[in-house]
């Protein structure tokens, strides 16, 4: 496996209970996702937790293989400055009616939001917890490769694809040029598959254009 390949993954990851918490299969693919079925992976692009990037690095096509990754190659350790504590106030003037232990949350903080999760309520005070829910534990995978993509055209459709950007995609080997007709971008995604593009295969011209105006020029 080489940084850059493009490769579809299927997964399936248990905590130490045995329960699962990420899957490419069946209702959690469906609640994480959005659907089931492989999902993308370019390897050497930072879009996966340490042990799994190390254990892929070895596999071939149609290749499976289970793994076992302590909490340091997995979702790192507890921090304890990730616990952060707020008055119930702050939670009633954002709009929460009620608050109760375990439950997840987002705050607002400067440049984006943190996820965290209640772990006590007590004295008119709050303690969220913002580490990973699996930080210090550790975890066990089952992967497949399920394909490793060569066609550049099929790299691009399928990078589409995961973005929810319904696009007519054409590269041109010859002229070193990639472009993309948008017919539909669910996610406003159309700047973001630009700048993609540009840094996954910087040897080419980028064309991003909605297919109408596209159309139209023709």
């Amino acid at each position: 496996m080489e940084k850059g390949d493009f490769i579809m993954l299927d997964l399936e990851g248990k905590d130490s209970s045995g329960e699962i918490f990420d899957s490419t299969k069946g209702d959690i693919a469906k609640k994480l996702h959005g659907k089931e079925g492989p999902m993308l992976l370019i390897y050497g692009h930072a879009m996966m937790i340490k042990g799994l990037d190390n254990a892929i690095k070895g596999m071939k096509e149609g290749e499976s293989k289970g793994v076992v990754l302590d909490s340091n190659d997995a979702f790192g350790q507890k921090d304890q400055n990730k616990l952060k504590v707020y008055p119930v106030t702050e939670f009633i003037k954002a709009g929460y009616k009620s608050l109760s232990t375990g439950m997840m949350m987002v705050i607002n903080v400067p440049g984006g939001q943190l996820t965290g999760t209640i772990k006590s309520i007590s004295n008119g005070r709050v303690t969220v917890d913002f580490n990973h829910p699996l930080a210090g534990k550790r975890v066990f995978y089952e992967l497949k490769i399920e394909k490793v993509i060569k066609d550049l055209n099929e790299k691009v459709a399928k990078l589409c694809e995961t973005m929810d950007i319904v696009a007519d995609v054409n590269v041109n080997e010859k002229e070193k040029r990639i472009t993309v007709n948008v017919r539909e971008d669910k996610n406003s995604s159309k700047a973001t598959l630009h700048s993609n593009l540009e840094h996954l295969f910087p040897e080419y011209k980028r064309d991003v254009n909605d297919a109408g105006k596209a159309e139209g020029a023709k």
